[in-house]
């Protein structure tokens, strides 16, 4: 159980809902979650960085060697722009994993609050 859903928790548990208690809760969402988008784009920026210096490399190979460096500069070049896809692509997948977990975590936030409005009006 990781930390969020132990706040979560501790905010259900008890009697009633507690507005303050969920506010504090979901700003600590949105704060952890911009923390780790934040690390995913600088990881993602680090590794295309590399794959554009692969590229570069590459591409210098095939222009000033011969025979079978060129060979080679050109498995270079191709790895580089095959890394820069994966890498893009590899990004794409944990943004959007990221913004559909912070917004189960808001979703089940805005649950708990329905159900202590509802259980409020029957009481």
């Amino acid at each position: 159980m990781n930390d969020f859903v132990k706040r979560m928790l501790a905010c259900w548990s008890g009697g009633h809902y507690d507005l303050d208690k969920n506010a504090a809760v979901t700003q600590g969402i949105e704060k952890a979650y911009k923390k780790q988008h934040k690390k995913a784009i600088l990881e993602c920026y680090l590794r295309l960085a590399a794959a554009a210096v692969i590229i570069v490399y590459g591409t210098l190979g095939i222009k000033y060697n011969t025979g079978w460096y060129v060979t080679w500069a050109l498995f270079t070049a191709i790895v580089g722009v095959n890394a820069a896809m994966v890498i893009l692509l590899w990004y794409w997948q944990i943004h959007t994993k990221l913004i559909l977990q912070k917004e189960m975590k808001e979703l089940q936030l805005q649950i708990a609050e329905l159900v202590d409005k509802k259980s409020s009006t029957e009481d």
